[in-house]
């Protein structure tokens, strides 16, 4: 993501990691990784920046994602997939 900030663009991908550490430290997940990036970078929060539900795009995986202390979850769907089926899957 692109965010006007106060730290330098060649900087930011050093704050990733803590940034997630942040964040898993304070026991929140990853739909609320946009809201500790901005704090961090000193960008200003707005009310629509934490997301309940997000599209994660497994080929482009976000930086905070590619940390190894990270889990990403997915449910893969067909053509064939109910809700019933993503029901399912999502409590196991």
């Amino acid at each position: 993501m692109v965010y006007e900030n106060n730290v330098p663009e060649e900087k930011i991908s050093d704050f990733y990691k803590d940034i997630t550490d942040l964040r898993i430290f304070f026991g929140y997940d990853s739909n609320y990784e946009v809201v500790f990036e901005k704090a961090v970078l000193g960008c200003n929060i707005k009310d629509g920046d934490y997301q309940s539900t997000s599209l994660i795009n497994f080929a482009k995986l976000p930086n905070y994602l590619t940390e190894i202390n990270t889990q990403v979850f997915g449910i893969l769907l067909t053509p064939q997939t109910d809700k019933k089926d993503i029901i399912e899957a999502f409590n196991t």
